[in-house]
């Protein structure tokens, strides 16, 4: 069982990380990476309707609501909904399915959001490098390859601390979901009818 949620986890990150690497392969070939990823990750305006809007005041009223977030959620959501779903310890993955425990699927997928960008913002991965890599891969497989550093404990090199896993994002992804309960259930509803 623990693999299947590591894969869903995965497929979610995954995801996210493709959809940003595409937004940011769309910008002019002037416009630096880097800096936009940093823009997007102040304020969490990733996560806003209107990435220029401020957080706070009315405006926040489209926090949750960002195109990236809406089009990995309907990304996501359906093919949780649409598979065999597995079972998560504290989760009722079938009421996640029906809706009914949605503030945990935004929160998941945020959390996947602010790990990609933050990736990308830190410079851990390079969307010049990832095409150069893409290009020359003689198997047509689009991977990422993870900074890597030494494991003191075992002297091995190691990936893990740059990983959407549950030990580097379990804290966040509980914040962000005690704070989409506080918003209430119509606007869970919400921002699924928006997907």
């Amino acid at each position: 069982m623990s693999q299947q949620v590591s894969e869903w986890w995965s497929g979610i990150s995954s995801t996210a990380l493709m959809m940003m690497i595409n937004f940011f392969l769309k910008l002019d070939d002037d416009a630096d990476t880097i800096a936009t990823a940093e823009y997007l990750a102040t304020d969490y305006c990733f996560l806003c309707e209107d990435q220029d809007a401020p957080i706070g005041g009315s405006e926040s009223d489209g926090l949750f609501h960002s195109p990236f977030l809406l089009e990995l959620i309907a990304r996501t959501h359906l093919v949780v909904a649409s598979s065999d779903l597995v079972e998560i310890s504290g989760w009722d993955m079938w009421a996640v399915a029906g809706r009914k425990n949605g503030a945990g699927v935004v929160a998941l997928a945020t959390v996947a959001l602010e790990c990609a960008v933050t990736l990308i913002a830190r410079g851990d991965i390079d969307i010049k490098k990832v095409l150069v890599e893409w290009a020359g891969s003689a198997e047509g497989k689009n991977k990422i390859k993870l900074p890597k550093v030494l494991n003191q404990l075992t002297g091995r090199e190691t990936s893990a601390p740059y990983q959407f896993s549950s030990t580097n994002w379990a804290s966040d992804t509980v914040a962000y979901k005690e704070l989409i309960q506080r918003r209430g259930v119509d606007f869970v509803k919400g921002t699924f009818a928006a997907t």
